[in-house]
């Protein structure tokens, strides 16, 4: 049994290892500031990345329409900086997940702001009357480089994480994933 434990751990700790340098990986991407497709087709590969409870997640391809719809109707095409954003849609179950990824090097205004939730309201709407999908939790979340320069903003996001939409900036997204990571490991560790 013992032996069994340790070579366990071993085995935990190479995966974590591994996930530790996606993780640093993309975080390599997001320094060159490359491309858009680029950062979020990985991200959608590794949707851990965002936080390990998503492991399961995978990207929503039944969607497409949906979304391109809703993101006309939020005006999300008008505005240069968030027609050239990165989304991705992940399901698991009965939960859906838009992620706006804006352009690193990009601060985030109440303009975008104001179209992510009108967005995301517009999807949840949309769902409704899909109900074959299955999907009865929207929830979503916007990254950017910059959140909290704009006066007024915190309200404004604390407000958005009440209804289930969430921001947060790329560092602190690469940085919590190496921290959930890390404090697993030390866990192991420490069991081990």
């Amino acid at each position: 049994l013992v032996e069994a434990r340790a070579l366990n751990a071993l085995n935990i700790a190479e995966v974590i290892k591994l996930k530790v340098e996606v993780v640093r990986e993309l975080r390599r991407r997001i320094e060159r500031k490359d491309v858009e497709n680029s950062i979020r087709d990985f991200i959608a590969k590794n949707p851990w990345l965002i936080a390990g409870r998503w492991e399961l997640f995978k990207k929503e391809t039944r969607l497409d329409r949906l979304l391109g719809d809703a993101a006309k109707e939020a005006g999300l095409d008008a505005d240069p900086d968030m027609a050239k954003r990165i989304d991705l849609a992940l399901s698991s179950g009965k939960q859906l997940l838009i992620l706006e990824f804006m352009r690193p090097g990009l601060s985030l205004n109440h303009d975008h702001v104001s179209r992510f939730q009108l967005y995301v309201f517009t999807i949840r709407e949309k769902l409704r009357a899909e109900t074959h999908l299955g999907l009865a939790d929207v929830s979503g979340l916007l990254v950017a480089d910059k959140i909290d320069q704009k006066i007024g903003m915190s309200g404004l996001l604390e407000s958005l994480a009440r209804e289930g939409m969430d921001a947060t900036t790329w560092d602190v997204l690469l940085k919590s994933a190496e921290l959930e990571f890390e404090e697993y490991l030390d866990i192991l560790v420490e069991r081990s």
